[in-house]
């Protein structure tokens, strides 16, 4: 069985929003994973061809192929398995 290499996305720094509505793309490698972090926006999540496992609020959940909403301020982590893509539009 081939071992699938982990990928630990880098952080994103943003210290000021530029303002109220801004639009951030991020895309994914597959077998991805996040540090727990904390940003004053709410992010859409798009996902497609696999799951994404998140940790959001201390609440656990997997998504498959859809997409889902984060609120503001909340702390999370997430981690795609393999042959998963997440598009983030912050």
């Amino acid at each position: 069985m081939k071992k699938h290499t982990r990928n630990l996305h880098p952080s994103l720094s943003i210290d000021k929003m530029p303002s109220n509505v801004f639009m951030n793309f991020d895309a994914f490698l597959s077998n991805t994973e996040t540090r727990v972090h904390c940003h004053p926006w709410g992010q859409v999540q798009l996902i497609s061809g696999g799951i994404l496992e998140m940790e959001a609020q201390d609440t656990r959940f997997s998504s498959a192929t859809t997409s889902c909403y984060l609120g503001s301020g909340g702390r999370d982590a997430l981690q795609l398995q393999p042959q998963a893509t997440r598009i983030l539009l912050a």
